[in-house]
């Protein structure tokens, strides 16, 4: 019998009566009628069968939402007895609390993180998916999510499974979700509707930059936290979407949500990339201003067949006050076609703003965005090449100053150096608009500067010039490529940002020269006490120079951060650079910064963070404040504001190692390892010597219990850096860790050894000792690392590394002497 001869009549019925009805609930009444008449022509009954159908969709269109087709079924959630198992298989972990959401995959419970004493949303995916999932290709696929860091993406904080169930763990919002803001008042001011969507653009460009597409962007994954979006659950969406197709069954799952999908996830479409996002915040930007969804109807497939073949809505029809250039923004984001609509979040953000205030000029810290690219050394002498870097450095830092510009880091541009790549290439893979680039060629007291400004959305030239000057004119060549590049792109500028642009730190040529060199082997390894003393020669030559304080202090604080040198030999002299640095140049983002840098490794906490705070507020879009705001942060137990604070920082500056090197030590002070991991192997890639990734991976692979792999990055740490005594003392621990007590106390003998000739910190020691089973020996060499008042001490006493010994009181005893309890 054929498959035909033994189909259900009703589902066939359905079937031929189906595709009508979703025709006709997209039409008027009097549409309806002649589309009607013509399609049933030969058929009374079926006409009059769809009419009725449809006029009872028209009267109750809530009840009709929740019909299914023949055979259709939801996807059953937990049982009581299987709460109950999952309850008591992660109590020592989590206290499971109410249900506080249910959804098509997961329900939503409120708990408490018992470890770190904080409230959770803990959303267990339902029994029938998570069977079908499978637990290891769903959490490989969801620790996709874990390497996002976005100030507008909810973090995941751990994931699992357990009792047969799977289940992922994310921050608590208490501020409801789109949805629910959208029940209790149904249409929102234009401004704030447009607010949401740009955050939300800002989290999809940040995540479609890493390859991660959402796929089920609606009002319910749009959470508000203090009024500020947070794109939810990035790692299911993936998860699904990316096994549908060979094991999830239709009645199982949807792929995205019907209200919200894009034709070419309505089609079955495997490719559909980040402008299928998009289309969805098309139509949930539609619905915050309409007051209702771009498309209805009784069925998921009457609603999609719309998505794919419908007119696209004009929210003026249900809302006149929208004004036309932003119903045209949103129905170019709801176009049928991907690639008629926009490229990126970032350029749908740009036309949203546009659109709303009609000021074509960028947004402040948003939309103005630029990479100096290090200009090309035509000198013939190649030791010039100190000087062509310099200048590109001093021009990217007076455009970095500027709050309404967002320029790309110095080692994010620099990354291209010798790289034969388009300027579309380099603006895709930095997120900027626009790139400076150039040629300098030096010949004696003479020097000739080309520079060009280029749109890297479409490469043309937005301007050029060409400098033939004095040597003695670098500083007005400087200031006015600047001010040119400011005007161009239409800023504004206070008259305090117009001071600042102007300023000149130095006028003396020669202690110039001398920073610029010291600035060059600041960014080579293994160069920097030769960078220091550069410095302190520029100083001999300008007593004036705020910037070489500035530099020279930074290069005291990192001797006694990394612990190549003890606190009275680099704290005093670095206390006293910064006061002149910062009474010199009050204004300046950096030095700031820099302050801040110092207080952290003083235990000046509240100093500190008002240092930082101040640099935050000069200049906003500096990723080096923000990253070591997010150190103080999670040091201090600020757990929540060190994540967001350290996207933030990522986000600026996605390529810095020391951005992505804190925001990894965060993840792994918040145990979230597996994202410390990813964030470090991403960076190790691109820079196989960078201290701060290759000391967060080898913490974060011990403390998840895989000891080889931390032992051979210790390993590598040490032969990169030979005299880094930091990673010498984590290898021993970490051999202490694996039970290698042997080699541990070799690692002991060597670096006590060291001690006789050079400074090695007792924290280091106390890592060795704590997993070694000597714990009063580990507690003898914090309390020596106190009573010198170390600062590595400040940087690692709230690390997991100390998990062995923090229930010991002298622990406790020892933060609270810190100032941290």
């Amino acid at each position: 019998m054929s498959a035909t001869e033994s189909e259900d009549p009703a589902a066939e019925r359905w079937r031929a009566l189906e595709p009508l009805l979703d025709a006709a609930l997209a039409l008027t009444p009097t549409q309806r009628r002649a589309f009607l008449e013509q399609a049933c022509a030969e058929d009374d009954a079926m006409r009059a069968e769809v009419e009725a159908m449809a006029a009872e969709c028209d009267q109750d269109a809530a009840h009709l939402a929740t019909r299914q087709r023949p055979g259709a079924r939801n996807a059953p959630t937990a049982t009581v007895e299987q709460i109950g198992q999952l309850r008591e298989a992660l109590a020592d972990r989590y206290e499971l609390q109410e249900e506080i959401g249910r959804g098509g995959m997961a329900t939503v419970f409120a708990a408490r993180d018992l470890k770190h004493d904080r409230a959770v949303a803990l959303k267990v995916i339902h029994p029938e998916a998570s069977a079908t999932l499978g637990a290891d290709r769903f959490l490989r696929e969801i620790a996709i999510a874990a390497r996002l860091s976005h100030p507008n993406i909810l973090p995941l904080y751990d994931s699992g499974a357990a009792a047969g169930l799977l289940y992922y763990v994310t921050p608590r919002v208490e501020g409801g979700s789109l949805r629910e803001h959208l029940r209790a008042e149904r249409q929102l001011p234009l401004d704030e509707a447009v607010r949401i969507a740009t955050e939300v653009c800002a989290a999809l460009d940040g995540a479609h930059r890493r390859g991660v597409v959402h796929r089920d962007i609606k009002p319910e994954n749009i959470l508000l936290q203090e009024g500020c979006a947070l794109v939810a659950d990035f790692g299911i969406a993936r998860a699904v979407s990316h096994m549908a197709a060979s094991t999830l069954t239709p009645a199982s799952t949807s792929l995205g949500t019907p209200a919200y999908m894009s034709p070419e996830q309505a089609t079955s479409s495997h490719d559909a990339d980040g402008r299928a996002d998009l289309y969805a915040l098309g139509c949930v930007l539609y619905e915050m201003l309409a007051g209702q969804q771009p498309y209805a109807g009784p069925s998921a497939a009457s609603i999609i067949s719309q998505h794919v073949a419908a007119a696209i809505p004009s929210a003026r029809t249900l809302r006149a006050t929208v004004p036309p250039a932003l119903d045209l923004v949103i129905r170019r984001a709801m176009a049928k076609s991907p690639a008629d609509r926009y490229g990126t979040g970032a350029e749908l953000a740009a036309a949203l703003r546009v659109a709303l205030t009609g000021d074509a000029a960028p947004a402040p810290g948003e939309h103005a965005t630029i990479a100096v690219l290090p200009f090309v050394n035509l000198s013939a002498d190649p030791e010039n090449e100190y000087f062509s870097d310099g200048v590109t450095e001093e021009i990217l830092g007076a455009l970095a100053r500027i709050p309404a510009l967002r320029v790309a880091s110095r080692q994010s541009s620099f990354a291209f150096k010798g790289q034969k790549l388009t300027t579309s290439e380099i603006g895709e893979r930095l997120g900027v608009r626009t790139v400076l680039e150039g040629s300098l060629r030096r010949s004696g007291n003479r020097i000739r500067l080309s520079v060009q400004l280029t749109n890297a959305m479409d490469g043309y030239t937005l301007w050029s010039e060409r400098y033939d000057r004095e040597l003695q004119d670098v500083f007005a060549i400087q200031e006015d490529i600047a001010r040119t590049i400011v005007d161009t792109l239409r800023l504004k500028l206070t008259s305090a940002e117009q001071h600042r642009l102007a300023k000149r730190h130095t006028d003396d040529l020669e202690a110039y020269e001398l920073y610029l060199r010291g600035r060059y082997c600041w960014h080579h390894r293994g160069m920097l006490r030769k960078s220091m003393g550069y410095f302190q020669k520029a100083l001999e030559k300008d007593p004036e120079f705020a910037l070489a304080y500035h530099g020279l202090a930074d290069g005291y604080c990192v001797l006694g951060l990394y612990g190549f040198a003890p606190p009275s030999a680099v704290v005093p002299a670095a206390r006293r650079l910064l006061q002149r640095a910062v009474a010199l140049a009050p204004e300046l983002a950096e030095v700031h910064t820099s302050q801040g840098f110092l207080l952290l490794l003083t235990w000046e906490w509240d100093a500190a963070e008002r240092a930082l705070c101040t640099a935050i507020r000069l200049n906003p879009n500096y990723a080096l404040a923000h990253s070591f705001h997010a150190w103080l942060l999670t040091t201090v137990g600020r757990e929540a504001e060190a994540i967001a604070a350290a996207a933030r920082a990522q986000e600026l500056d996605p390529e810095s190692s020391v951005t992505n090197g804190i925001g990894a030590l965060v993840a792994y002070h918040a145990r979230n390892y597996p994202r410390a991991i990813a964030e470090c192997e991403r960076a190790l890639d691109a820079e196989p010597s960078d201290f701060l990734s290759r000391l967060a991976i080898t913490l974060s692979y011990s403390a998840s219990g895989d000891y080889a792999s931390a032992l051979a990055h210790a390993a590598e740490g040490v032969r990169l850096s030979p005299d880094a005594m930091f990673l010498r003392g984590l290898l021993g621990a970490v051999h202490g860790m694996a039970g290698e007590y042997d080699k541990a106390d070799e690692t002991l003998v060597d670096l006590r050894r060291r001690a006789q000739s050079v400074y090695v910190a007792p924290i280091l020691l106390s890592w060795i000792h704590a997993h070694s089973g000597q714990v009063d020996r580990a507690f003898d060499c914090l309390e020596e690392a106190y009573a010198e008042r170390s600062c590595p001490l400040g940087f690692g006493v709230r690390f997991p590394i100390y998990d062995g010994i923090r229930s010991d009181p002298r622990f406790e005893r020892l933060l609270q002497r810190m100032d941290l309890r």
